[in-house]
């Protein structure tokens, strides 16, 4: 069954039947279509320590182009709580705000998982009064509405994946990858629901590792699989609205997700600052901020139903435009709606996504683009 509109958007209904089968038509519903512009920010922590004379670290912003915006002194917020320590991990979170992972002794035993506040000045505290609970936390990404961390365990040669608690600042053990596979930076990308980490060389012997890689984590158990060879060093990673997945550490990368292989942005850049080769940027983050666009209604072009493999929607998009589908369980007044799809980015003037509902959802099942 195919369906055609103009200016709105159809919402569709599924019962569940016996034998697996998707009965259609139970309800049918009109809701206006809005667009949403995504604008996109990239910040990174600036390490200077070998400057002279020695400066540590600069909270820095980081243009598309590839340059150096505004840098800022990182400070403590004055508080019992303060941070002291150095960031070496990195990521927005949905919540509204930074965190990263300070080393407050320097080698990242005591590690602790830090919110960062941008107003007149960027000001960091420790979220709760206890360490993570692992050490060397150089990775950090916010996926799924949790922080995931990869913690260094240089004992064993591995990198240990944690899911971190936002509000104590405590993390648990989900896994630990490949021997050797060092990750000292973490991405996760929501469209595609994946998440990256790149690692440094490390080990000796057969099993050494003597590149800089880029590999997938399984965010269930921590393993990690080699997807190749970045072709430069990289300490921190992020996932960019406008860019892509990237990392930094002398310059900004753009990074290919099937082959590894890192493209520099702007190689007349240095973020060594004075040309050390230790400086650079270890952490990066990028923030995506969500705004409603003037010309919010758009056209659903073609809807196609296909039996118990769901839905198939497709609509006109502005190139750059950032969708997303949600889904309800029941037809009611002041629906619940949850997300259905990640942010859908338009590349085309055109796009479309396959919604397949599953038994265990309601006997109803409503959808949206938003």
């Amino acid at each position: 069954m195919v369906c055609s509109l103009s200016k709105i958007c159809l919402v569709k209904g599924f019962t569940s039947a016996p034998l697996n089968v998707w009965v259609f038509a139970v309800v049918l519903m009109f809701i206006p279509c809005h667009r949403w512009d995504l604008k996109a920010e990239i910040y990174g922590v600036q390490t200077r320590s070998y400057a002279s004379p020695p400066e540590f670290q600069y909270w820095s912003h980081i243009n598309t182009s590839g340059l150096l915006g505004v840098t800022d002194i990182i400070y403590g917020d004055g508080s019992e709580n303060s941070f002291t320590g150095g960031f070496w991990g990195l990521t927005g979170h949905e919540d509204g705000h930074f965190y990263a992972t300070e080393f407050v002794d320097g080698a990242g035993e005591d590690c602790r998982l830090v919110r960062v506040g941008m107003n007149t000045f960027v000001q960091a505290r420790r979220v709760g009064v206890v360490p993570i609970g692992f050490p060397s936390v150089e990775g950090l990404a916010s996926a799924r509405g949790n922080l995931y961390g990869s913690s260094i365990d240089y004992a064993s040669h591995t990198s240990r994946l944690i899911r971190i608690d936002a509000e104590t600042g405590q993390g648990v053990l989900i896994g630990s990858g490949s021997v050797n596979v060092i990750l000292v930076g973490l991405a996760y990308h929501k469209g595609a629901q994946k998440l990256y980490g790149c690692g440094v060389p490390f080990g000796s012997g057969p099993d050494a590792v003597d590149g800089f890689n880029l590999y997938e984590v399984n965010i269930e158990t921590g393993a990690t699989i080699l997807i190749g060879a970045l072709g430069t060093e990289l300490q921190g990673l992020a996932y960019d609205a406008n860019l892509g997945l990237t990392g930094t550490f002398h310059q900004l990368f753009t990074i290919d997700t099937g082959s590894g292989s890192a493209t520099v942005v702007e190689a007349a850049v240095d973020f060594a600052h004075d040309g050390h080769p230790l400086n650079g940027i270890y952490a990066c983050a990028s923030t995506d901020e969500l705004q409603k666009a003037e010309s919010d209604l758009f056209k659903i072009i073609r809807i196609v139903y296909s039996g118990e493999s769901g839905i198939e929607i497709h609509w006109e998009a502005e190139p750059g435009g950032v969708y997303q589908m949600q889904a309800s369980g029941q037809a009611q007044n002041n629906i619940q709606w949850a997300n259905a799809s990640g942010e859908l980015t338009a590349i085309q003037p055109s796009i479309s996504y396959h919604f397949i509902p599953t038994n265990d959802q309601s006997i109803y099942r409503i959808v949206r683009l938003k």
